[in-house]
């Protein structure tokens, strides 16, 4: 699959292009420790919404802006902190939106990963294939059989569910840190993969 070929792409890229040129940037200034400061990253990417229901799936465009704190403390050896996101769909996908706090451990001053309860505010369009109202009646705008599939647009609903993602470095842009995403989250409604490059900066 397309998707896993990208996966693997950009972690292997992460992992082995990197190397210790972060930590040598990131502690220019001794008191400053990338496991300390907020870094807050813009992104653009790919994603598919995926239906429960009826396995329907939607591909898309997305932008995400994503922010994680260090606390400079550790869990069973692994730096951790504080992790905050929200995202939207354009393109394709519309009326989608999602926001996200949690966790965020950090493997690595380049690598880290975050995951925590997300909320979402979307608007759902939901399909008859059988041309029947929502009494289960012969729709009279369907076709002359009958059998058209008839959509019909609802209001936002608000969804709760989680969200994980993967946040890696690709290197310095003057004073900007390049780098890449992949996360994947869930509702009782729908789940959604996604993907996508990312410019941000520590602070």
């Amino acid at each position: 699959m397309k998707k896993i070929s990208y996966i693997v792409i950009l972690l292997t890229v992460s992992f082995f292009s990197y190397g210790d040129e972060h930590v040598e940037t990131c502690h220019h200034n001794k008191s400053h420790s990338c496991y300390q400061c907020w870094e807050v990253s813009f992104g653009l990417g790919k994603a598919t919404i995926e239906e429960k229901a009826d396995g329907h799936e939607m591909d898309g465009n997305i932008w995400h802006l994503h922010a994680t704190k260090g606390l400079d403390k550790q869990i069973f050896g692994i730096n951790y902190g504080l992790s905050m996101g929200v995202e939207g769909f354009f393109g394709d996908i519309k009326d989608h939106y999602h926001a996200t706090v949690g966790l965020a451990l950090f493997f690595s001053e380049a690598v880290h990963f975050s995951i925590g309860p997300s909320l979402g505010y979307a608007k759902h369009a939901h399909h008859d294939e059988h041309g029947h109202d929502e009494h289960g009646h012969d729709d009279p705008h369907a076709g002359e059989e009958g059998h058209d599939e008839h959509e019909e647009d609802e209001g936002f609903e608000t969804e709760i569910g989680w969200h994980g993602e993967l946040c890696f470095h690709f290197g310095h842009f003057n004073d900007y840190i390049v780098g890449g995403f992949i996360g994947y989250g869930e509702n009782d409604h729908e789940t959604c993969t996604e993907y996508g490059l990312s410019i941000g900066k520590h602070f």
